[in-house]
């Protein structure tokens, strides 16, 4: 899954649309995982389509 989920994300990412819309502002893409009915798990994506560190608990990012 994780190659494959990146796949898909990477290359929404770095599709024209996106890098266009992304000129001149703040641009973050995340994979958010949902681990039954209490986890929320967020991974970022740099602009390249690299992971960036590994996933977090949505609750440690506030």
């Amino acid at each position: 899954i994780k190659n494959d989920v990146r796949a898909q994300l990477k290359s929404y990412v770095q599709s024209p649309e996106i890098r266009k819309l992304a000129q001149n502002r703040k641009f973050h893409a995340h994979l958010v995982l949902i681990v039954g009915s209490r986890k929320v798990l967020v991974w970022g994506m740099d602009t390249n389509g690299e992971w960036i560190g590994l996933p977090v608990l949505a609750e440690k990012m506030l």
